[in-house]
């Protein structure tokens, strides 16, 4: 059984640099994604992020949650220490969905 089945890898210039991006499907079917800096296989030591999709954050940047802060200091200091790795899951809201986000929003 397989447990994920990666893409292609494609070069991916950000604002905070240039990164590598592959898309991965879990066994569940779900897509995620990795931005990889640097020769990140054959280091002993590398420097990972991984983060959850936020929609509300790292999308529209609601000040409601630090979610694209975090994102965005993880990547400078990936892009500063010339290598690592951000799993950038699609799990919105650490797996309660969009939805289920939106509602706890309008409890805040």
């Amino acid at each position: 059984m397989k447990l994920v089945d990666c893409s292609p890898i494609a070069e991916l210039p950000t604002r905070t640099g240039r990164f590598r991006v592959a898309a991965f499907k879990t066994s569940n079917g779900l897509e995620h994604a990795a931005l990889i800096k640097g020769d990140v296989e054959l280091r002993e030591r590398v420097p990972v992020r991984v983060h959850s999709s936020c929609l509300t954050g790292d999308v529209f940047g609601s000040k409601k949650c630090d979610c694209r802060a975090q994102l965005e200091a993880a990547m400078k200091m990936i892009e500063k220490k010339k290598s690592g790795v951000v799993v950038y899951l699609n799990q919105e809201g650490r797996g309660i969905g969009l939805v289920n986000k939106i509602r706890a929003y309008k409890l805040q």
